[in-house]
């Protein structure tokens, strides 16, 4: 895998711009870019391509909800997460908190909880992003390729 980072906006030691890519066995790679300086709110999505078709999900922008208001700031309140302006064109996420997958997401643990089941995800997939966390940032050190 590699990655790279870097800060460009706030005055911190953290990154706040990344791209990972992890290339598996075979010839699939996925590819992860992040940032919370990115300027237009708040943006979730997912793209997946194959050889046969795509996937895109749009959570934060693709919800159909649009809105447009010249109002004041003080009569807006906050519309969209992380907005810079509360002018002009919106994108609201409809139902944020669903549109985020929390409520099946906890629900899903404490039921587990309840159950004496096994969550979908495991120690192992939690150790794994661990791994993968940790080999992007000796990539983004090294300046190279990295094992996981």
């Amino acid at each position: 895998m590699c990655a790279w980072a870097s800060t460009f906006v706030h005055d911190t030691r953290a990154e706040e711009n990344s791209v990972v890519m992890v290339n598996h066995e075979g010839s699939e790679l996925a590819q992860a870019e992040n940032s919370w300086a990115a300027h237009g709110g708040f943006d979730l999505r997912i793209e997946t391509y194959g050889s046969d078709g795509a996937i895109f999900l749009d959570a934060t922008k693709g919800t159909g909800l649009q809105m447009f208001t010249v109002a004041s700031e003080k009569k807006v309140g906050e519309i969209v997460e992380k907005a810079e302006t509360k002018k002009g064109w919106m994108f609201p996420t409809w139902n944020e908190v669903e549109a985020y997958g929390f409520p099946n997401e906890l629900g899903h643990f404490v039921s587990c909880i309840g159950e004496g089941k096994q969550p979908s995800e495991t120690f192992e997939d939690g150790l794994l992003i661990n791994k993968i966390v940790d080999a992007a940032y000796r990539s983004v050190k090294s300046k190279r390729w990295e094992n996981v």
